[in-house]
């Protein structure tokens, strides 16, 4: 046990040094390839985004999965069903709500700034969207798929 331990440990400080690695990388060619600026612009839409986007992504998707997994355990699929719909409505109408906030915001600073910061609020709206349906989909998928029973629950 304690060889399968060390081996887990290795791989999961591996990944995190690799991933910190390609960050690193990808953020020098970004900052070769755009002008100051430019990267300044990138930065702040990045940033918009990660705030808005942890209203996304709150936690509340591995407690239905874990809810849901539970219920078809015990083969209560309408609970599981059910759970499942309400986290796919949930993260619909957080993504709406998201989007709108963004849009609002990218025509309050179109007016106020330059237009260029509208525009990437507004592309970042369009992106706040679509990763809230991208989280539904995943984990709906993500249970169903785990116990290979996405005909009895659709």
């Amino acid at each position: 046990a304690s060889d399968v331990y060390k081996r887990q440990v290795f791989y999961f400080s591996s990944g995190s040094l690799i991933v910190t690695l390609l960050h690193f990388f990808s953020t020098v060619i970004i900052i070769r390839s755009l002008g100051l600026f430019e990267y300044g612009l990138f930065v702040l839409a990045l940033s918009f985004y990660t705030i808005l986007a942890s209203f996304l992504e709150c936690g509340i998707g591995g407690v239905v999965l874990a809810d849901s997994s539970a219920a078809i355990g015990e083969k209560d699929y309408t609970k599981a069903k059910t759970l499942l719909k309400s986290y796919m409505k949930f993260e619909f109408v957080m993504g709406s709500t998201l989007f709108f906030v963004a849009l609002i915001l990218s025509f309050m600073l179109s007016g106020l700034y330059d237009n260029v910061i509208g525009r990437l609020l507004l592309i970042i709206a369009f992106y706040l969207f679509t990763t809230s349906l991208q989280n539904a989909v995943s984990i709906v998928f993500y249970s169903l798929s785990k116990f290979k029973i996405f005909i009895k629950i659709v």
